[in-house]
């Protein structure tokens, strides 16, 4: 999780204008004794907020193969990478 100036103001802002249940979780983020829920409920309950804590990844595009039931000897993929603010994304091509 990365819990920078920018996601901290964020996530404050968002408690004082949001359901007194989601508040409660928005601001448990900086408790060190409740982040830890906080992030598994996001996992399962509401991804907007949990990909907004860190970086994350998507397959855009996946290319391999011309036929069906054949297995390709070569595949690309195209991948959209948002890195959460004051993060980085290093992508390493295989070799």
């Amino acid at each position: 999780m990365l819990l920078n100036d920018v996601t901290r103001a964020y996530f404050e802002r968002l408690s004082l204008v949001s359901t007194p249940e989601d508040a409660a979780r928005y601001k448990d983020l900086f408790d060190a004794s409740k982040t830890a829920a906080v992030q598994s409920y996001f996992r399962k309950s509401d991804i907007e907020a949990n990909s907004e804590l860190r970086t994350t990844i998507s397959p855009a595009i996946i290319q391999g193969g011309f036929r069906s039931n054949v297995i390709p000897s070569e595949a690309t993929a195209t991948l959209d990478v948002r890195a959460a603010p004051g993060g980085h994304a290093e992508i390493q091509k295989p070799r």
